[in-house]
């Protein structure tokens, strides 16, 4: 008896809407929602704006979970940074991640932050999202020569984007500054001021924005 009444639905639970609810109304198949609603078919702005209006009414959700289980993807994307010193702002970044979560958003997708680590360690945290299908490509950043993330995720075939560039053997895609116009932009600013001696509190020696500055 406990088990039956365990599986009645209680009054006030709200049945979920399906595909089939938004096709009924607006007299189509539920196929030709289903591939309205996740962009994959053309129809006619007058059946188009029947079906839209039909999920509106009814208050259609799509079930994420179920459509990214069908297209095996999980629309998120991987990010992990090396934290700020105490006490110690960093509004290039907070520039960059609020970029990031609007523009990724935009395309459908969301950000996953995920722990920074040390060295080779760094692709501990990459091995494990990838194997455990839990992200769709990774964003990294502060690359520098010999960079194991980027070494790993080409190897592994992975999709990435960079922030600035690595070892010149790698190919993948990335988006940099160029650091040797900035410097002679400023050094040329120095020189218009009447300055001749000019020092660099330069970067350690295996930097490599550091060596191109």
């Amino acid at each position: 008896v406990i088990g039956d009444r365990s599986r009645e639905r209680s009054p006030n639970m709200k049945k979920r809407v399906s595909i089939k609810d938004v096709a009924t109304r607006a007299s189509v198949s539920y196929q030709t929602v289903s591939k309205v609603i996740n962009g994959q078919i053309h129809v006619s702005p007058e059946t188009a704006d029947r079906i839209w209006e039909a999920a509106h009414q009814l208050g259609y959700q799509p079930h994420h979970n179920a459509r990214n289980l069908r297209a095996q993807r999980s629309r998120m994307i991987g990010y992990s940074w090396a934290p700020s010193k105490p006490n110690q702002a960093n509004h290039i970044l907070d520039m960059f991640l609020t970029s990031m979560v609007e523009e990724a958003e935009a395309a459908g997708y969301h950000l996953l932050p995920f722990p920074y680590r040390e060295g080779e360690a760094q692709v501990t945290g990459y091995r494990e999202l990838i194997d455990s299908g839990r992200v769709d490509g990774f964003v990294i950043s502060s690359v520098g020569y010999h960079d194991p993330r980027a070494h790993f995720l080409c190897e592994r075939e992975f999709p990435f984007v960079a922030f600035g560039r690595s070892d010149p053997e790698l190919d993948f895609p990335y988006v940099d500054v160029d650091n040797a116009a900035g410097m002679r932009q400023a050094t040329e600013h120095l020189i218009a001021q009447g300055h001749r001696r000019i020092a660099a509190l330069a970067w350690p020696e295996n930097s490599r924005v550091g060596d191109e500055r």
